[in-house]
């Protein structure tokens, strides 16, 4: 099952269309489907709030993607991969993912590295074996 976004998109949006596949796997796939309403309560959240949060239209706390990361079974390191891999098939296609919607707005699609986005965080990664 594909989901369609946008010809620019957010992160956000690749997130939630990431969860959604997760959420309903496709034909064949020996995986349970997971109704929007069992998320949302399990989050603690409304569905409204939830399907946005599916849409890109609304972001997930850190807590909210730590508790569904479990909920689904999926290392939240998965999550992550899952992401980049759709942000880099999309941007092969020629679709523009930006930060946020005023960015793609203004035509400012920002590409930012992983050492960028550790840094901006305050933390750098260290490689497994590294002395710290």
């Amino acid at each position: 099952m594909t989901t369609s976004l946008p010809s620019g998109t957010t992160y956000q949006a690749v997130l939630g269309a990431v969860i959604q596949q997760l959420r309903r796997p496709t034909p064949g796939d020996h995986a349970i489907k997971i109704t929007q309403s069992a998320v949302a309560e399990q989050l603690g959240i409304t569905v409204s709030t939830w399907s946005r949060i599916e849409r890109g239209d609304s972001a997930l706390s850190l807590e909210q993607l730590l508790a569904l990361a479990a909920y689904l079974e999926v290392p939240l390191s998965e999550l992550f991969k899952a992401v980049e891999e759709k942000v880099l098939e999309l941007k092969n296609q020629g679709v523009h993912v930006g930060i946020s919607k005023a960015a793609l707005a203004d035509h400012r699609v920002v590409e930012l590295s992983i050492p960028q986005l550790t840094s901006i965080a305050g933390f750098a990664l260290v490689p497994t074996g590294a002395l710290v």
